[in-house]
């Protein structure tokens, strides 16, 4: 198996490999996750008098998952990723530049239990965008516009690119941006098309940061989210293809803290607070299937929407042998009683979000739970985690997981199992993590992460069974 991506450059420069000045002077709203992982020295060319840097990152990954549906049908697979993605930044000006992304990937499925292996292959465009710093005499006011990264520190509120503009005020300990975008439509060689869910919305994000002590953080965030999607009517014929469940204008508000207490005899302490109320309206839409590759709308009910979500924990790095981290976490969505009534009391999070987060090693993962990745919706998690460092720049975390159901359902939102829960218990199960982290080099980076989630009683007859997950990434970045 062989991947093979070519790009042509041609210049009139002077090639040269100098310490790029990759995203100086650009605030941290603007960086992406990999921006901490690249090399200090990148190919750097000069190119009308202008620095042109180049870099990027080669990345294999290997995943076998087994039991998903926790037995109930035949669905063990293995896949093999291969990833390319080069990158471009361009100074304009010294305080005006321009960012290009190209991503290529290969996937193709070693196994699958039922012998239905495919492979695909596809060259997209990633982040593009131009930064502008600076309006008159304002320096630290910049505007950001085009295809962007967004995410959070905790990436509980988004981790997500939009197609944006961005205005950012980046001061010493206060940082503030608003933002207006919607879901990007993929430029690839595969298919260009959006999911219709994820058509006609638009997006308003804010967030102010203030470090009211050194590394100790107050953040407050503003979500807005408004489907302006046309909702077909009871009895009207839709293509199946064009199904989308769900239309809402929703509203997120949240204030987290977080940060580190003074180093004492005993060690360290780091903590963190998020809370989230979500309120505004929706229409949920049922389809049957009636053939031809149609469906029929069979029901439309609009309903009020007001929940809420806390997530606090805190990370204790001790000075015992071997310098053991321990870590606990809390966290709660709220549910609904009745979901016949006109009122939805389920906290829920944007879909733009991740949970995905260090607890003080080298790895950040899906503190939720690596396997069943849940969102934060009537469910109460509760979290133990031991991680130990490992020679320089390497550890190892072993976490532990508890899914309780605020009320029981036969939903539980945005799991990857493949089965639901049976809607007569609240206890969801439970779930064990190993992750370890290797990164002793500059441009080396390797992760092997290992699941297994074992079915509660809310899972009826497959209560007890379990689902396991394994995955193996290595990652070169240049």
């Amino acid at each position: 198996m062989t991947l093979t991506c070519c790009l042509t450059l041609s210049l009139t420069a002077t090639c040269s490999v100098a310490v790029a000045q990759n995203l100086q002077n650009v605030p941290p709203f603007t960086q992406r996750p990999q921006d901490e992982e690249r090399p200090e020295e990148q190919l750097t060319l000069q190119l009308f008098n202008r620095p042109l840097t180049i870099g990027g990152e080669v990345d294999t990954k290997l995943r076998y998952r087994e039991d998903l549906s926790l037995g109930r049908r035949d669905d063990d697979d293995s896949r093999l990723s291969l990833g390319l993605q080069l990158e471009f930044l361009y100074r304009l000006t010294p305080n005006t530049s321009f960012y290009f992304e190209i991503d290529s990937s290969y996937q193709t499925e070693l196994y699958t239990e039922d012998n239905d292996t495919e492979s695909t292959g596809e060259i997209e465009i990633g982040e593009w965008w131009i930064y502008l710093k600076g309006f008159g005499n304002y320096d630290l006011i910049s505007m950001q516009i085009g295809r962007q990264y967004f995410g959070d520190q905790r990436e509980w509120w988004w981790d997500k690119k939009l197609d944006a503009v961005r205005v950012q005020y980046t001061g010493d300990t206060l940082k503030a941006q608003f933002s207006i975008g919607v879901n990007p439509t993929t430029i690839s060689t595969e298919n260009d098309d959006l999911n219709p869910e994820d058509e006609n919305i638009i997006w308003l994000l804010a967030s102010i940061n203030w470090e009211w002590t050194k590394k100790n953080y107050f953040e407050a965030f503003y979500l807005f989210h408004f489907d302006h999607s046309t909702t077909p009517a009871v009895g009207a014929i839709i293509p199946a293809a064009l199904e989308d469940e769900e239309d809402a204008v929703i509203n997120w508000f949240g204030l987290r803290s977080r940060g580190k207490l003074k180093k004492t005899d005993l060690g360290r302490l780091h903590y963190w607070l998020d809370s989230g109320i979500v309120y505004g309206k929706e229409t949920q839409i049922d389809f049957d299937k009636i053939g031809n590759n149609q469906s029929l709308v069979s029901k439309r009910r609009e309903r009020s929407r007001y929940g809420w979500g806390l997530d606090v924990g805190a990370t204790w790095e001790t000075k015992l042998p071997y310098q053991p981290r321990l870590t606990f976490g809390y966290a709660i969505g709220s549910g609904d009683a009745d979901p016949n009534d006109d009122m939805n009391r389920a906290y829920r999070q944007s879909g733009l979000q991740s949970n995905d987060d260090k607890f003080r090693g080298v790895n950040s993962f899906r503190y939720y739970g690596e396997l069943l990745r849940p969102e934060l919706s009537n469910l109460n998690i509760q979290t133990v985690a031991l991680g130990f460092p490992l020679l320089k720049d390497s550890s190892v975390e072993l976490v532990y997981h508890r899914y309780m159901q605020i009320y029981a359902t036969d939903q539980l939102r945005n799991s990857r199992l493949r089965t639901d829960p049976a809607g007569e218990y609240r206890d969801i199960g439970e779930e064990f993590n190993i992750i370890l982290g290797l990164e002793e080099s500059k441009q080396w980076e390797f992760e092997l992460i290992a699941a297994q989630f074992r079915a509660g009683k809310a899972y009826g007859k497959f209560s007890g069974r379990a689902a396991s997950s394994i995955n193996f990434q290595a990652e070169y970045n240049f």
